[in-house]
Order: structure tokens, then C-alpha cells, then sequence
């Protein structure tokens, strides 16, 4: 999880270029700029717990340092940062606690720390959060929780099995929200599978059907994302066509029902929930422009896409979402 790592491709094409236009014997040096090292920072502050299960890293911090633009060495992260977050009166609301995961994706890298109070953000409230790294410079970043949505409704439609997905459940997922006039909201939308006591585990992800021509990828209406992490299908929507309005968006999404990935008793699985995420505009600007960095896959040519940062004196995110959920039986 560098969030800044930046792609010199470009450079040294110019570079291989330069050396083939005047013969193999000219040598091009490419200066790289000064850099002053800075804090890297990550966290998502949630109005409910994040889900730890399914997505380990949607729930932690994560604090690193920049590098060098022409660095070939990959982020280690930082185990030694203190990071508080206080409210609007100053006090001391969440604290942090450094480890290193033991199993997962993540399993053996540092600068991941859990939130030991397990602060959960409130509506209209205003939160700074303050990290120390030593030999760095201190950074902090603000932010103010949004309101939620209202989820007027969902449903879920079954619809005819993909030629080569026979394995899983295929639907179409319809919700209705009601937007609000008074502010200018962004949103995300997810969904996960539950079991029938209503918990969450380790089951496969519900994914949007793009193997359908009726159910294209399009831009300027809301679409179902994966995850907060996802560096790929994370797709989040302004309202800026639908401000004040009831207005409805649908997905063909593909599912497993019967895998309940070696948890006995809990199969099958019973309800999809749905979580429609209304996100600070700092969130937003930063998942649409990773969205949009991902895309470019390296390509020196694409329109620069740098990642939007709210970290005073540093880079990353500080972001907030507050989450409502509506759970629909399965068909």
C-alpha cells in the first residue's frame, strides 16, 4: 500500500529514446528532484466497525514514509508513528496500536496499527487526526462526518445463470435512495452475504456482472463497488445529477451462495446486505483518482492522475464515511 509511488516509466522512455535517436554511445542522465522524506497515512473512519473478516484493511491504519521518485524499494511502513484522533472540543478520542498481520495479504508487512478505542464517527462532527513519526515531520488532517442517506427500498431479482458462472447465483440488486437537497452528498455503494444469524465471514465477494451487455460500466450514475481497498472495481458517485431526487440504480451482480468458506453451520447463506456509504468529499477526490491512476496500467502516455491528498505536510487520506445498511432475503 505505497500511496506514493510514482510511476517514472515516462522518464525513462525519454531517456531510451534519447540514447537510440544519437547512437548507442550517448548516455542520458536523468537527475532525480530533491526529496524530504514525509508521512504517508491511510484511515477510514467508519460510523460502524469496518468489516475486519472480509477485508482486513478496510479497518486499519496505515502509516508510512515517501520515497525517492526513482526508489526501487518497496514500502516497508512505519511501526514507530504515534496517531491520535480528537473531536472538535480537543479531547482525545481514538488512540493507535501498532502490530503486523500474521496471516492474509498483508501477513508480515509493518506500519499497520489497530484503533484501540474503536472510535465511531457521528454525524456532523469534526474530527483531527495527528500523527508523529520520529525524524519526520508531524502531520494532521480534518475532516467532518457526513449525514446518511435514505435507503428507501432494494430488491433482489434472480436472473438466468451466465454461460460459464454455473456455480454461482446471478440477480439483478435494485435500491432506491432518497438524496439530500440541502448538501452536496457522494456515495459508494457495496454488498456482502450473510448467513442466516445475520453474520458476516469469509465468503466470496458480491461482484457486478460486466459479462452482460445489458449491464455496461457507465459513467455519471452509481454502480456497485467491491471495497473501500479495491484499487479496481471502486466506483464513487457525486450527486450531481440527482441532487434533491429519488433516484434508483441497478446491478447484475454475481454471487456464491453454498461456499461458506469451511465454517460449519453456516451455510446456506441467507441475505445480501447492501451498504450505501456516504463519504467527505476528500474520500470521494481520493478513490476517483486512484480509480483513475490504476487505469492509466502504467501507460506513459495516459493524462497524469496524482492522488489526491488532505494530509497537511504529508501524503494520503484522512477520509470518512458513514455507512447505512438495508438486507434483502436471497432468492
Amino acid at each position: 500500500m505505497n500511496l506514493l509511488r510514482l510511476n517514472h516509466s515516462f522518464l525513462l522512455l525519454l531517456a531510451a529514446m534519447g540514447g537510440v535517436a544519437t547512437g548507442c554511445e550517448t548516455s542520458v542522465n536523468v537527475p532525480a528532484p530533491a526529496h524530504t522524506p514525509r508521512v504517508s497515512l491511510l484511515y477510514l473512519l467508519r460510523n460502524q466497525p469496518a468489516d475486519t473478516i472480509t477485508d482486513p484493511s478496510g479497518g486499519w491504519l496505515y502509516v508510512g514514509a515517501s520515497q525517492e521518485i526513482f526508489s526501487r524499494q518497496g514500502d516497508k511502513g512505519r511501526a514507530d508513528a504515534t496517531v491520535t484522533i480528537a473531536d472538535q472540543t480537543g479531547q482525545t478520542v481514538e488512540e493507535f496500536k501498532a502490530f503486523t498481520p500474521a496471516i492474509g495479504p498483508y501477513a508480515g508487512h509493518q506500519g499497520y496499527y489497530r484503533p484501540v478505542r474503536k472510535l465511531r464517527g457521528q454525524p456532523g462532527q469534526t474530527y483531527t487526526l495527528r500523527a508523529t513519526v520520529p525524524g519526520l515531520e508531524t502531520v494532521e488532517s480534518t475532516l467532518t462526518m457526513p449525514f446518511p442517506t435514505v435507503v428507501e427500498g432494494a430488491s433482489l431479482t434472480p436472473l438466468p445463470i451466465s454461460p460459464g458462472y454455473s456455480h454461482l447465483s446471478r440477480a439483478r440488486l435494485t435500491v432506491t435512495i432518497q438524496d439530500n437537497a440541502a448538501t452536496t452528498d457522494y456515495y459508494m455503494a457495496t454488498a456482502r452475504l450473510l448467513d442466516a444469524q445475520g453474520n458476516h465471514g469469509p465468503w466470496k465477494p458480491v461482484v457486478p456482472d460486466f459479462t452482460r451487455r445489458e449491464n455496461p460500466i457507465e459513467v455519471g450514475r452509481l454502480q456497485l463497488s467491491q471495497s473501500f481497498t479495491s484499487t479496481s472495481n471502486v466506483s464513487p458517485y457525486a450527486d450531481t445529477n440527482v441532487n434533491g431526487q429519488r433516484f434508483t440504480f441497478s446491478s447484475d451482480v454475481l454471487y456464491d451462495k453454498d461456499y461458506c468458506g469451511g465454517i460449519p453451520g453456516s451455510c446456506p447463506l441467507a441475505y445480501m446486505e447492501v451498504i450505501i456509504s456516504t463519504l467527505t468529499p476528500d474520500t470521494y477526490r481520493f478513490l476517483l483518482s486512484r480509480h483513475r491512476y490504476q487505469d492509466g496500467e502504467g501507460n506513459p502516455f495516459a493524462e497524469p492522475t496524482p492522488l489526491h491528498s488532505n494530509i497537511q505536510s504529508g501524503f494520503g487520506l484522512f477520509g470518512g464515511a458513514h455507512e447505512v445498511t438495508y438486507r434483502i432475503p436471497l432468492p
